[in-house]
């Protein structure tokens, strides 16, 4: 190519100075007082290859071109090449461990949850990533068994035991790689737990950041599952038409920051549910058309600085709840339309700014009056 351009070069000074001495006559070379004098002749030369000079400049930049867009070429061809091998093994382990999660060894099982994990971790994009959660959250969303009902044969207690456990793991697999500072994040990836049966789990510390955490119609059994210390960031977080029947279910610490939390419709019916020390700042959190029949839900030395709590249409039938201590610092946190009042929560008694009660029902502390803040 180099030895192609010289030549075509010198060609073209030769023609640019035939050129030139055409446009003249092509004069005789003669002294100075008459014809072409070697000034003059010499000063062609200059010209012929001056333009020859601009000319292969003009020509190297081509090839230079050329030479880069082949390379370029040669680059893509061989990145989507490794793409594809890539999409090709992935898919392959893919396959492999989704024939292992559906074993009946609650070993294979669990093998299985390790590999979809650090498949998920190993993941080319946020896509692929995503479709291996899903897969995760699937298995945990499957009809469950508890070893806790009554005249289950032994061969199926222990098969439903080896269940529990491979849903923890998934549980457990989840949970850590949604901590700060973790090798691979999962952060910012949508959760689909919805119907989940919960008899215990540990989300502590975990940073729920996605567009979309659903835990709605998720029943909390026994066990305690933690969200202490959690962070939910921007976003929906639902826990619509969720069951809090047994066990405990900790906020302690959390933090609320921007973002809507749903309770529409769930009911409290024996579950111990702590939001000790939790932090709302911003956002609306919603108890609208929650039921509270037994059990307690705990908001002591809560700080309630910013957004709206919406307790609107509630039912206080038996729960405990309990405010007393919490810190209202500017949210709003209204109980007004409550459709049952018969067993109110109890507040603090004075620093109740934003606090607004029901109309028409009796005020459950002798210092808060109806709509007060």
């Amino acid at each position: 190519m180099i030895a192609l351009a010289l030549t075509g070069s010198i060609l073209l000074a030769s023609a640019a100075l035939v050129i030139a001495l055409w446009l003249i006559g092509f004069p005789a070379l003669s002294p100075p007082t008459s014809g072409l004098s070697l000034t003059v002749l010499l000063d062609l030369v200059k010209i012929s290859f001056g333009v020859t000079a601009g000319a292969g400049a003009v020509i190297a930049v081509i090839v230079a071109y050329r030479r880069q867009k082949v390379v370029e070429a040669a680059e893509l061809r061989a990145e989507a090449t490794e793409q594809r091998e890539v999409t090709k093994l992935f898919n392959e382990r893919y396959s492999s461990a989704g024939e292992m999660l559906g074993h009946d060894s609650p070993a294979v099982r669990l093998a299985a949850i390790q590999a979809l994990a650090a498949l998920a971790d190993d993941a080319p994009t946020h896509q692929l990533r995503q479709m291996v959660i899903d897969v995760l959250c699937a298995y945990l969303r499957m009809p469950q068994w508890t070893s806790e009902t009554k005249d289950i044969p032994q061969a199926d207690r222990i098969f439903i035991e080896g269940h529990r456990e491979v849903r923890h793991a998934i549980i457990r697999a989840i949970a850590s790689r949604l901590q700060e500072g973790t090798a691979v994040s999962w952060k910012g990836h949508d959760l689909d737990l919805t119907r989940v049966v919960f008899d215990g789990g540990d989300f502590s510390g975990a940073v729920f950041s996605a567009r979309s955490i659903n835990f709605s119609g998720a029943m909390f059994t026994a066990g305690r599952t933690s969200f202490a210390r959690a962070r939910f960031a921007s976003g929906n977080v639902g826990f619509n038409q969720a069951k809090f029947s047994g066990g405990e279910v900790e906020f302690t610490g959390a933090e609320f920051e921007d973002c809507n939390l749903w309770f529409h419709g769930a009911s409290f019916e024996g579950a111990k549910v702590y939001f000790n020390g939790a932090k709302f700042r911003g956002g609306i959190t919603y108890f609208n058309f929650a039921r509270f029949i037994s059990g307690s839900v705990n908001f002591q030395w809560a700080e309630l600085s910013g957004g709206v709590i919406d307790f609107h249409f509630a039912e206080f039938q038996g729960s405990s709840i309990t405010l007393d201590d919490a810190k209202f610092m500017g949210a709003k946190v209204t109980f007004l339309g409550a459709k049952d009042w018969s067993t109110p929560p109890s507040f603090p008694k004075h620093g109740t700014v934003g606090l607004i009660l029901p109309k028409g029902f009796p005020d459950s502390s002798s210092d808060l009056k109806e709509g007060s803040g």
